[in-house]
């Protein structure tokens, strides 16, 4: 560790710093996320051939994780827009699911209004804003999530309001929506081992906090665990307010592997993080450990993040809440309260005044 772990055994500190107050949405996802799924309403559905996801930002990164829990068990492909437009297939037999936590996103606002234009069974998932008004004014199924939540803090309600969507309209089943149902339990057990109370010995968050400070995350993932190495990525770049980047096997072997050649000094100032499975199978193990055993040296930290759970989408959570906690304690860490997004609401606001 490359700083000294008082500060996040601190808990009244960790709170004072994040005034926001990040931290408390996140641990409170167990209870709220049981009662959001008892409030979700169940709505006629028309069926589809293919589903087309389209948000921005924290919103559209449910279409990412929804995509990698069915798309390897699924009949119906499942594609993720994030633009104003959409595919030029959509038509008819097209669901397009539009996500947009304010309701306020003009790109995905733009995609809805398109998709009805071109026939396709069009629902939504918001908080409110322009895209309910839209839904409810053309008698559209729209779903909700809570409101009053930083859209990256929303990401269990906007997944699990679209998976009710997803059911409502027979792409997924009961096993599927069992799976969504069985989410807070796991939430509750993940968070139990890397809440501020467990201090940074045993909680592997703040671990990775005090790893990544002063360093630039490099988050490695392969398969279902795209979604969550993005996810890592932006919380990275959103609560610590610090650059990150991505990338996926196999494709990182084809190229980004030769950029951990240079054995240049600035290499020492990446810390890598690898998510992957407690269980992980060939062809990825193989390949993986051959590839960390060629770079990992090189750069300036190195640690494996697991996803632990029954099941792909549990799996997939605990990685994602570990390395959401982690984020946060960096933010900490950097004296720097993770909630507000400055720079991305100066940039809407500037937009604003120039379509007026």
């Amino acid at each position: 560790m490359n700083a000294k772990p008082a500060v996040l055994d601190d808990e009244k500190s960790i709170y004072a710093t994040d005034k926001g107050g990040e931290l408390k949405s996140i641990l409170s996802y167990p209870k709220a996320l049981n009662d959001h799924l008892k409030s979700l309403p169940s709505l006629k559905g028309e069926g589809g051939e293919e589903v087309v996801i389209t948000g921005m930002g924290g919103s559209a990164i449910t279409g990412d994780y929804i995509q990698g829990w069915l798309s390897p068990s699924l009949d119906v492909p499942i594609y993720v827009w994030r633009d104003y437009d959409l595919p030029g297939f959509v038509d008819n037999k097209t669901i397009v699911v539009a996500v947009s936590y304010s309701g306020n996103t003009e790109e995905t606002l733009s995609a809805a209004k398109l998709a009805l234009k071109k026939g396709a069974h069009v629902v939504g998932v918001s908080s409110g804003g322009q895209l309910t008004e839209f839904l409810r004014s053309n008698s559209l199924p729209a779903y909700p999530v809570p409101k009053g939540l930083q859209p990256r803090a929303a990401l269990p309600f906007l997944l699990t309001s679209t998976a009710k969507a997803l059911f409502d309209q027979w792409i997924i089943g009961k096993k599927e929506w069992a799976e969504i149902t069985d989410l807070p339990s796991h939430v509750q057990k993940t968070l139990s081992e890397i809440d501020p109370s467990v201090p940074a010995e045993k909680n592997e968050s703040k671990q990775i906090a005090l790893e990544m400070l002063g360093k630039m995350p490099v988050v490695y993932s392969y398969e279902k665990y795209q979604c969550v190495a993005r996810r890592f990525k932006t919380q990275v770049n959103e609560n610590a307010k610090a650059p990150a980047k991505f990338e996926f096997f196999p494709e990182l072997d084809h190229n980004e592997i030769e950029g951990w050649d240079g054995k240049d000094e600035i290499l020492k100032q990446f810390y890598i993080v690898l998510i992957r499975d407690e269980d992980w199978q060939s062809p990825y193990k193989e390949r993986i450990s051959i590839t960390m055993d060629e770079i990992k040296g090189n750069a300036g930290g190195y640690r494996e993040l697991l996803g632990r759970g029954e099941g792909r989408l549990q799996r997939m959570m605990d990685a994602t809440l570990r390395g959401d906690l982690s984020t946060i304690y960096l933010a900490v860490l950097r004296g720097i309260d993770p909630t507000p997004v400055t720079m991305i609401e100066s940039l809407k606001k500037k937009l604003a005044s120039i379509r007026r």
